[in-house]
């Protein structure tokens, strides 16, 4: 009897537990404003700008914003965390960024540097390590305040865009916590890809390469593919070539297993880096009369130009995003000098080997 009573009590102390849990929950959630997408930039006066979208109906049913309207507000100040106080005055709720799915890094604070906002985003709000980080070009505001063509919330939408870009190998993908990472290690310089208004619409392509946190230049969507075969993220998609440049006949076709080995070698003669790329593609669309294996010695070619392109930018800038560093500091621990080793990797020789494999079954 007294076992059964304990067992009652206890039921009864744990649901009683829960409900005032719950109701404590709901009563948070009514007091907070889950952003969804943050902005940061620079003013024309040099003044730091905050913006925050947030989700506004299913906000206020205790949702986190997906499917409903949205809002954008902001804040300014001569630091960033003063224009964070700002917005605080603007919303009469408690500002929850932490739930943020993007973050917007403006063109003119990105090239006059983003430590600062590093921190920020790492201290004096723990954002999520996850969150996905990318430069906007044009107005911050404009792109957080814009309608997705197929509906739903911008900095959703952007997400989901983003995600599905980089499966297609269009695009280069950034996490917070990689950003960190390529910041911190200095032996491959940091590369973000870039949103833009065009027209009343929004456009991820491109990719903005830095050094020292500093925004130096932009790679065009030939480039960024390069770089993803060099750092081995191409994943799905396809590419279209023009065999001859006189005869306008294309082919398309579907990118499938890739296989990428970068071995850097350090020699008599200096250092040189061997790249060897294994290719699986399907032919999806052929104007031409060309044999399998002309193809394959087409797609050949075109890989190892579009990775040449690439690379010859980077030695050219006298900036290691393409990570050849990393590779190098992992083989040649003891020879690894940071500070000498923009003039080695811009004497390095590079020699690249492609193997292209057309599916034949499905030719």
């Amino acid at each position: 009897m007294k076992l059964k009573i304990k067992i009652v009590t206890i039921c009864l102390l744990f649901f009683f537990l829960l409900s005032n849990a719950g109701c404590w929950s709901r009563k948070e959630l009514e007091e907070l404003a889950f952003v969804l997408a943050l902005g940061i930039d620079k003013g024309d006066e040099g003044e730091f700008i905050l913006y925050a979208q947030i989700g506004k109906a299913q906000q206020e049913a205790g949702g986190d914003g997906e499917g409903g309207e949205i809002v954008v507000i902001e804040g300014r100040g001569k630091t960033i965390v003063q224009a964070y106080d700002q917005m605080f005055e603007i919303a009469n709720r408690r500002l929850f960024l932490s739930h943020a799915r993007l973050v917007i890094i403006g063109e003119e604070l990105a090239k006059s540097g983003i430590n600062r906002m590093l921190d920020f985003l790492q201290r004096d709000i723990r954002m999520r390590s996850t969150t996905l980080i990318a430069v906007g070009q044009g107005d911050v505001k404009e792109i957080l305040e814009s309608q997705p063509v197929l509906g739903g919330i911008t900095g959703l939408a952007i997400k989901e865009s983003m995600w599905f870009n980089w499966e297609r190998s269009k695009i280069i993908r950034k996490e917070l916590y990689q950003m960190v990472r390529d910041v911190k290690e200095g032996d491959r310089e940091l590369v973000l890809p870039i949103i833009s208004m065009e027209g009343e619409n929004i456009a991820i392509r491109n990719a903005a390469y830095f050094q020292n946190t500093t925004m130096k230049g932009i790679l065009d969507n030939k480039q960024v593919l390069g770089l993803l075969w060099l750092v081995g993220d191409v994943r799905h998609g396809s590419i279209t070539i023009n065999p001859n440049p006189r005869d306008p006949r294309y082919i398309t076709l579907e990118l499938m297993d890739t296989k990428v080995e970068i071995n850097p070698v350090e020699g008599s003669k200096g250092l040189v880096f061997h790249i060897k790329v294994d290719q699986q593609l399907r032919v999806t669309d052929d104007q031409t009369n060309l044999t399998v294996t002309q193809i394959e010695q087409e797609v050949n070619r075109y890989i190892k130009n579009t990775i040449l392109e690439t690379i010859n930018l980077a030695k050219e800038e006298g900036i290691d995003f393409i990570g050849f560093g990393k590779r190098y500091r992992r083989k040649y621990p003891k020879k690894w000098d940071e500070d000498k080793w923009t003039k080695k990797f811009q004497g390095a020789e590079v020699i690249i080997k492609v193997n292209s494999i057309i599916n034949r079954e499905e030719r």
